[in-house]
């Protein structure tokens, strides 16, 4: 799976589920996500990334650098699944 597939499933899961119509068409994938989202919908983006990818999301990982923009919650996940 290509980083820039896993980076449409995430625009895709936060278009449908966290954001509206109106913030959807500026989301670019370097967006602070944590300005945008919620601690909830954080929460229940990490639960579905990991069911959707089939990964495991320690609490350990979860920072700013790992899941704080499109890009890097593709990077991670990437790594994540070929073991880099």
């Amino acid at each position: 799976m290509s980083i820039e597939s896993i980076q449409q499933q995430i625009r895709d899961y936060i278009v449908s589920t966290a954001i509206d119509d109106g913030q959807a068409d500026s989301l670019e994938n370097d967006d602070d996500l944590l300005q945008i989202l919620d601690s909830l919908q954080i929460l229940r983006m990490v639960i579905e990334f990991e069911s959707m990818f089939g990964v495991t999301i320690d609490n350990s990982d979860l920072s700013p650098e790992t899941i704080g923009t499109i890009n890097r919650i593709a990077t991670f996940i990437h790594e994540k699944k070929t073991g880099r």
